[in-house]
């Protein structure tokens, strides 16, 4: 049964999809149930650097510059900030406290809310 309203065209309802019904019907031979999700070890993350001085910020770039000139055109902010803080973690000497998992999983759903 159609509907009409004023200045629209004719509006009629969805039709429910056919489908196999969970509760009647036996399970596909090719189901196959959800896997885990897999925390992967690769991550994005942003974060803004406040208070760094002009002067740094100028050298990291210009550290950029020079590999590019020099022939690694692939050297960007990403690539030169990695090293950084590969090597900055490699010397740290200071004592490093693991986060619990309750608030890995705070930090996780934290993300999937965008």
């Amino acid at each position: 049964m159609a509907k009409k309203l004023k200045g629209l065209a004719e509006i009629t309802p969805r039709k429910k999809k056919e489908g196999p019904n969970i509760f009647t019907e036996s399970t596909p031979s090719n189901y196959q149930p959800p896997k885990e999700k897999v925390i992967d070890a690769k991550a994005n993350y942003t974060f803004l650097l406040k208070g760094i001085p002009y002067e740094l910020m100028e050298k990291f770039k210009n550290i950029i510059y020079t590999k590019k000139i020099k022939g690694d055109y692939f050297a960007s902010q990403q690539t030169v900030g990695m090293v950084a803080l590969k090597r900055f973690l490699a010397e740290y000497e200071g004592e490093i406290v693991e986060r619990p998992d309750e608030v890995k999983a705070i930090e996780r759903n934290r993300s999937k809310r965008k």
